[in-house]
């Protein structure tokens, strides 16, 4: 008896963690997203399936990128365009590697490694529709 609950349980969670895995996907491939994090206030992304465009600074700034989607919770980011970006940003990489670590509703927490730090920051998703 103790075996049998043990199994269904391992196969809930199993389930739960899949769905869970498909949801964060559905939702953060495509819509216009905020970040929540203070230090990244103003931070806006429209995305499509394979491509997004970053806005800073009351829009002033603008990255444009293609998007490759690895696996259900990782994607690479390769930037095709900057416009109007800081001498500061010059140098920075054009790839990077996210990785969504956890979704609860329109609020994904993802973490990007670059210039050898990591960084975990939350993007809200502010259109439910698309």
């Amino acid at each position: 008896m103790k075996k049998v609950i043990l199994i269904t349980i391992l196969v809930l969670s199993c389930t739960i963690v899949f769905s869970q895995s498909d949801y964060c996907e559905k939702t953060i491939v495509e819509g216009v997203f905020i970040s929540t994090d203070i230090n990244n206030k103003g931070y806006r992304i429209e995305r499509k399936k394979n491509s997004q465009i970053e806005y800073y600074n009351n829009d002033t700034l603008k990255i444009f990128s293609s998007i490759e989607w690895i696996s259900e919770s990782e994607y690479k980011v390769v930037v095709t365009e900057r416009v109007n970006n800081p001498k500061e940003w010059e140098n920075f990489p054009k790839e990077y590697l996210f990785k969504i670590i956890e979704c609860n509703g329109n609020i994904h927490k993802v973490e990007v490694s670059f210039l050898g730090q990591t960084f975990i920051f939350e993007l809200e998703k502010v259109n439910k529709n698309a």
